[in-house]
């Protein structure tokens, strides 16, 4: 289903309080921020399928910009703690920018699964 990035933020969260395991980002950069926003602090995983334009977040996490790929790294690959900043009180996932940028560091707090 295709939603909005604050609803998509907002439908990540629930499914984390209800204790899903495992919630799907099928899109681009935006999308992948947008559900990562509503993972952090949980144990809910996220996996990335990336649909977007560049997909700059799984690219710089080694995850195949082929769907197909991406879902076969997703049922095999181990979960691995991505750090996650926030940039004028939004949370951000990295997207392998290189560079100053100001915010802070709000630690491992979103887990995924990643090519690295």
């Amino acid at each position: 289903m295709k939603l909005h990035k604050s609803q998509a933020r907002r439908e990540a969260r629930a499914a984390a309080k209800a204790g899903y395991p495992l919630v799907l980002a099928a899109g681009g950069d935006g999308t992948v921020a947008a559900v990562a926003r509503g993972l952090v602090g949980s144990q809910t995983v996220l996996g990335m399928i990336p649909l977007g334009t560049y997909n700059n977040v799984a690219t710089s996490l080694g995850i195949p910009v082929d769907a197909e790929q991406a879902c076969a790294l997703i049922a095999a690959a181990p979960v691995r703690a991505v750090d996650v900043g926030e940039v004028r009180a939004r949370g951000m996932a990295p997207t392998g920018v290189s560079g100053g940028w100001r915010g802070r560091h709000c630690g491992s707090a979103c887990r995924c699964w990643a090519g690295l």
